[in-house]
C-alpha cells in the first residue's frame, strides 16, 4: 500500500472519531410532556349500555333487569327487559325514546304474563303527553289525552331500575355535586295508574353522607303526594352510573296486589347493580307441590286443547268433583288449597283459552266461549274413573261466576253451581264495570267524585260511544284492541240466565 493511501486512511479514521465524539457529547433535545386532558363526561349511551340489576322485596329476589341502548333517527332509545318471578314468570319490557335533554319523547311498557301482553304507553304531545292503558286485566283500553306538563321521568308502581338510572343521568348532567345546591325539580308520571296523574318531584344530594357506599354519593328523591313518595339512590359521580336505590314502605300497584296477596302489604324495595345476573330460584308453586295431582287436558269449544290439573283427596274414588274457574283477566288457573280436598272432594282447575298451558285465543271477558269450555271440561271429567259423574259442581268467582250462570242455563253434566261476587242488576255492561270503578278502583286510589267522573268519561262513556258506532276494534296511539267483550257484556243479563237455570245454584254476593 502506498504512503499516500495510508495517509488518507489515517486522516479518515481521525475524522470519523471526531464526529462520533461530537454526537456522544451533545445534549439531547427533551421530549415535551403533553398537558393532561380533563376526563370526558361519559355519554348517556356509554353509561346505560349493558347495566344489570337485581330487585328485591323485603330481601326476597323478585326480579332481574338488563338495560341496552341504540341510536335511531338521531334519538337515543333505551331498552330495559325485566324478568320477574313469583308464582309464574313475568316479562316486562320498557322502551323509552330520549330527547337531547334526556326527557322521554315516547315510553312503552309491555308486560308479558302467561302468554298475553298488556301495554301501557305515553307519547309526548307538545308540552303534554297522551297515555294509553291497555291492561288485559281490565275490560277495554282507556286513553287519557293531554296530561301536563310533560314528565321528565316515568316511574310505575311496578318496580324497575330504569327510572332511577335516568334520574342519576339527569342529576349528573352538567351539575356540580354540592349538598347546598338547589334540588333538581321535575314532573313524574306513572303510566300504569288507572287515572294517570302528573306529580311534582325533587332530587337532591343527601345532607348526611355517612350511609353512602364508598365511591358514591347519596341522593334523596321526594314527591309531594302519591305512593312511594320517598326514595334513596347511590350514584358514582365519575361514571354517572346508578349503584343502587331503596324505597321504604314500597307499595305495588292495584293489579299486582289483586293477583298476589304477598304483594298487598308494604315492604322495602331494593335495587342493586350487579356484574352478573343470578340464576332464578324455583317458583313458590314448584317448591310446594300438591299431593295426589295429575295433569289432564280436554278439547275446548273452539277445537283447541286446554291444560289443567286434577287434584284427588285421600282415599278411594270415585269422588265428587268441583271444577274451579278462575277470575277475569290474565290470571293463572285457580288453586284449590286443602279445603275441598280435606272434605273428600276432587278438584279440577284449568287455564283459560290462550293463557298458560291452554291453546286458543285469549279475549277479555268472553263468557260465552268460556262457558263452552266449562261444559267440555265436565264432559271429560264424567269419563274419568276417579270421578263420580253424578256429582260434578261448578265453582266460579267474579268472571268465573258469570261463566257459571251461563253454564247453569245450558244442558250439561253439572249437577250444581256455586257463583260468587258476580251479580248486578241489568246487563253487565256498563253496570258491573261502574260497580268495580266505585268499589275497587276508587277506594284503592282514594279518588274523589270528580276523579271518579273523569275516569268514567275516559272509559265507560267512551266505550258506549264505540258500541253505538258498532265498532269491533279500535286503534289508539298506533295500538289496536278488540271491543268484542264489551258487546258480549252488554248482551248478557244475569237475572235472565239465573231465571232459566237447569241446576241448583248458590249465589254468594
Amino acid at each position: 500500500m502506498s504512503s499516500n493511501r495510508r495517509r488518507c486512511l489515517f486522516l479518515g479514521a481521525i475524522f470519523m472519531a471526531l464526529i462520533l465524539s461530537a454526537c456522544t457529547s451533545s445534549t439531547p433535545t427533551p421530549i415535551p410532556t403533553p398537558t393532561p386532558r380533563p376526563t370526558a363526561t361519559p355519554s348517556a349511551r356509554d353509561v346505560l349500555e349493558g347495566l344489570l340489576f337485581t330487585i328485591r322485596f323485603d330481601d326476597q329476589l323478585i326480579a332481574t333487569e338488563e338495560i341496552h341502548t341504540q341510536w335511531t333517527d338521531d334519538q337515543l332509545v333505551v331498552f330495559a327487559e325485566q324478568k320477574r318471578f313469583t308464582d309464574h314468570p313475568i316479562i316486562e319490557r320498557r322502551v323509552v325514546v330520549l330527547s337531547e335533554a334526556l326527557n322521554p319523547v315516547r315510553y312503552d311498557l309491555e308486560r308479558v304474563e302467561l302468554g298475553q301482553r298488556s301495554i301501557w304507553l305515553a307519547q309526548r304531545n307538545g308540552d303534554t303527553v297522551d297515555c294509553l292503558n291497555n291492561n288485559y286485566d281490565w275490560y277495554a283500553p282507556v286513553l287519557f289525552e293531554r296530561i301536563g306538563p310533560a314528565p321528565r321521568i316515568v316511574r310505575e308502581a311496578s318496580p324497575s331500575a330504569l327510572p332511577y338510572v335516568l334520574m342519576a343521568l339527569q342529576f349528573t348532567e352538567g351539575r356540580a355535586l354540592d349538598p347546598a345546591a338547589e334540588p333538581v325539580q321535575f314532573y313524574l308520571l306513572d303510566v300504569t295508574e288507572d287515572l294517570p296523574a302528573m306529580r311534582q318531584a325533587t332530587l337532591r344530594m343527601a345532607e348526611e353522607q355517612s350511609e353512602a357506599i364508598i365511591g358514591t354519593v347519596a341522593l334523596q328523591g321526594q314527591t309531594k303526594d302519591g305512593p312511594n313518595a320517598s326514595w334513596s339512590m347511590w350514584v358514582r359521580p365519575g361514571s354517572r352510573v346508578l349503584f343502587g336505590a331503596e324505597i321504604h314502605n314500597y307499595q305495588f300497584g292495584l293489579w299486582d296486589q289483586l293477583k298476589d296477596p304477598l304483594l298487598s302489604r308494604p315492604g322495602t324495595l331494593t335495587i342493586a347493580r350487579v356484574s352478573k345476573l343470578p340464576s332464578w330460584p324455583p317458583s313458590r308453586q314448584a317448591v310446594t307441590p300438591m299431593h295426589n295431582s295429575k295433569p289432564l287436558t280436554f278439547i275446548g269449544g273452539d277445537g283447541s286443547e286446554r291444560g289443567g290439573t286434577l287434584y284427588l283427596p285421600e282415599g278411594t274414588g270415585p269422588f265428587p268433583c268441583i271444577v274451579l274457574h278462575s277470575a277475569g283477566g290474565v290470571v293463572a288457573r285457580a288453586q284449590p288449597g286443602q279445603t275441598f280436598l280435606g272434605e273428600g272432594y276432587a278438584v279440577f282447575s284449568y287455564d283459560k283459552s290462550g293463557v298458560g298451558q291452554s291453546e286458543g285465543v285469549f279475549q277479555r271477558a268472553p263468557t260465552r266461549s268460556l262457558a263452552q269450555d266449562a261444559l267440555h271440561a265436565a264432559e271429560m271429567l264424567a269419563n274419568v274413573p276417579d270421578i263420580d259423574a253424578k256429582q260434578i259442581v261448578f265453582f266460579g268467582l267474579e268472571e268465573g261466576g258469570q261463566v257459571g250462570a251461563q253454564v247453569a242455563s245450558l244442558p250439561s253434566p253439572y249437577h250444581a253451581a256455586i257463583l260468587g261476587n258476580c251479580a248486578c242488576q241489568g246487563s253487565l255492561f256498563p253496570k258491573l264495570i261502574e260497580l268495580r270503578i266505585e268499589r275497587q278502583l276508587a277506594p284503592f286510589y282514594t279518588w274523589d267524585k270528580s276523579q271518579v267522573e273523569a275516569y268514567r268519561q275516559a272509559s265507560v262513556e267512551r266505550w258506549q260511544e264505540w258500541l253505538y258506532e258498532d265498532r269491533d276494534e279500535i286503534s289508539l296511539l298506533g295500538r289496536r284492541a278488540s271491543l268484542k267483550s264489551l258487546q258480549e257484556m252488554a248482551d248478557l243479563d244475569l237475572y235472565e240466565l239465573l231465571s232459566n237455570r237447569r241446576i241448583p245454584i248458590l249465589v254468594i254476593h
